[in-house]
């Protein structure tokens, strides 16, 4: 049975993760250790699942490890508004529907994210809003063991992407969302945007210097061609704006019981 947030790892994915991540109990502990010697105190006494996703993020380089967790940590003091986040912030961005997270993994065992452009009414809701629930989402998945191993995937659909959104990205919000998505402890396997306007390209023309180039490189447009976005996620992971056979209804109904049952988000 598919479930959000999954206890440990299945058979498959613990080989992947050791082919992949170079990981077994013995790497993990030895680099656990040798990860809290390096860290300032006030990191180094965080739990071991919580730094154990910065170790496979790193595929267990200490070292970059260490780094994305010292400007995470530095993100979260910079950005005050996503520490303690209450669920009557986000409820209204995932009941209307404008981030949705469906119960079943891609075909690869990855977590997808949805951003439906088309669901987001900038009078009622604001960005500051939708990103508070981007990262109680992020942070919540990132103590599932199967997407910190196999990664995620975000998608949007910007068929009706307008200025309106547009002028919601204020520079500051826009530096902010990638200076997150660049240190955040999640493997991002590929961002998939369709239905593009040819006036997206202002925004992305913005976004691409503030990224890095691995990270520029996993960026996908596929337009409208349905097919080559299954190629990426399969269609029964996806609603219809995807061309997929998903229910996105039910999408939402389970995403949101799922956060009104988890409560509210801890402080980092």
């Amino acid at each position: 049975m598919d479930e959000f947030v999954s206890s440990g790892l299945s058979a498959a994915t613990e080989e992947k993760a050791r082919v992949e991540l170079n990981e077994t109990e013995d790497v993990r502990l030895a680099a656990l250790q040798e990860l809290r010697n390096v860290l300032p105190e006030h990191l180094a006494e965080k739990d071991d699942g919580r730094l154990t996703t910065f170790l496979r993020v790193a595929k267990y380089d200490v070292g970059k490890a260490s780094a994305r967790l010292l400007s995470y940590d530095k993100f979260r003091k910079e950005n005050p508004d996503f520490d303690g986040i209450e669920l009557d912030e986000i409820l209204p961005v995932l009941e209307a529907g404008i981030v949705v997270v469906p119960k079943k993994r891609d075909q690869h065992g990855r977590r997808v994210l949805i951003f439906n452009y088309s669901r987001w009414d900038t009078g009622k809701i604001q960005l500051p809003q939708i990103q508070r629930a981007i990262v109680y989402l992020l942070e919540v998945f990132r103590a599932d063991e199967e997407t910190q191993v196999n990664g995620s995937v975000f998608l949007q659909d910007l068929a009706d992407y307008s200025f309106s959104h547009a002028y919601q990205y204020t520079p500051a919000l826009l530096r902010r969302a990638l200076a997150g998505t660049q240190c955040m402890p999640s493997r991002l396997a590929a961002g998939v945007f369709v239905h593009e306007p040819f006036y997206y390209s202002l925004l992305w023309k913005l976004c691409k210097p503030l990224m890095s180039e691995k990270l520029r490189s996993r960026m996908l447009f596929y337009g409208s061609d349905h097919a080559a976005v299954h190629k990426t996620v399969a269609a029964e992971c996806l609603p219809a704006y995807f061309g997929g056979s998903g229910n996105e209804d039910e999408m939402i109904r389970e995403l949101v019981e799922f956060v009104r049952d988890h409560g509210t988000l801890p402080h980092w």
